[in-house]
C-alpha cells in the first residue's frame, strides 16, 4: 500500500481520537503530500493547505499554512509539515520537517525545537500507484470503505488522475463519513492536490501551488552540525 493511503488511514483514526474527546478548537493537522523517490527528477515546490472548520457554537474558523517540498537527483525527497494554525506568512509557526532518504534506506524526523533528529533505519520503498480501475466497496463490521476514480485534472500543465477513498462508519445509530481524495502525476510522480474531509476537523485541502524543476538546495537533506541523532530500528 502506498505511503499516502497509510496518511488516509491515519487521518481517520486521527478524527475518531478528535470525536471522542469534543474538541472545539482549531485541530494542529498538516498536509501529506506524496513523493516518489525517482532519481533524475529533482525540483522544488510550494504547497499551500487551507482548512476550514465549523465550531460547536456554529463559528466558521480557517486556517493556512505554506510548505516546502523537494526531490534531488538521487531521489531523496524533503517536506516540511507546519500545523495549519496561522497565516503562512508568520516565521513563529512551528514545524517537522522530513527528509526521506532511499540511499540510505532510512527516514529523517527533524524537531526544530529540540535540535534532534529521529532517524528509522530499515524504510521500504512503496510501489508507484495505479489509478482505479473501477469502484471497489468493502464492508468490516461498522465501517465501509468505497475506493473510486475521479476524473483527471490538468494541475500547473501535468496531467494528475485522481482518486477518493470515502470511510463510512455506523455506530450507535450515527453515521459518519470521511474521506480523501488525491490527484496524482505520472510525470512527476508525486501528488498535486490532495483533500479531507471529516466532520470533526472539517475541509482540509493541500495544494502544489509553484514547482520549479531545478536542484534543490543539498542543505536540506542534510543533518545540521549539532543536532542529537536519535535512531530507531524499524519504520
Amino acid at each position: 500500500m502506498r505511503a499516502c493511503c497509510w496518511v488516509g488511514f491515519a487521518l481517520v483514526i486521527v478524527g475518531f481520537a478528535r470525536y471522542g474527546t469534543g474538541q472545539t478548537t482549531t485541530p494542529h493537522t498538516q498536509p501529506h503530500m506524496w513523493v516518489e523517490t525517482r532519481a533524475g527528477m529533482p525540483f522544488i515546490a510550494t504547497s499551500m493547505t487551507m482548512l476550514k472548520r465549523s465550531l460547536a457554537d456554529g463559528t466558521m474558523v480557517t486556517a493556512s499554512s505554506e510548505d516546502v517540498i523537494a526531490r534531488d537527483s538521487a531521489g531523496r525527497w524533503y517536506s516540511d509539515e507546519h500545523p495549519v494554525v496561522g497565516k503562512p506568512e508568520s516565521k513563529d509557526i512551528p514545524y517537522r520537517p522530513n527528509v526521506h532518504d532511499p540511499l540510505e534506506h532510512r527516514f529523517l524526523h527533524f524537531v526544530p525545537p529540540d535540535h534532534k533528529v529521529v532517524i528509522y533505519v530499515g524504510a521500504t520503498e512503496a510501489a508507484d500507484p495505479k489509478p482505479p480501475a473501477g469502484t471497489t466497496v468493502q464492508t468490516k463490521g461498522a465501517t465501509t470503505v468505497k475506493v473510486e476514480a475521479l476524473p483527471e485534472q490538468t494541475i500547473l500543465g501535468y496531467r494528475a488522475w485522481g482518486q477518493r477513498t470515502t470511510v463510512t462508519v455506523v455506530r450507535d445509530g450515527k453515521t459518519t463519513v470521511m474521506l480523501d481524495e488525491f490527484w496524482y502525476s505520472d510525470e512527476l510522480g508525486m501528488d498535486l492536490l490532495r483533500r479531507h474531509v471529516d466532520p470533526v476537523s472539517g475541509e482540509e485541502v493541500t495544494a502544489i501551488m509553484d514547482l520549479k524543476r531545478v536542484e534543490p538546495d543539498a542543505a536540506l537533506f542534510r543533518i545540521p552540525e549539532g543536532w542529537t541523532q536519535e535512531g530507531v530500528k524499524s519504520r
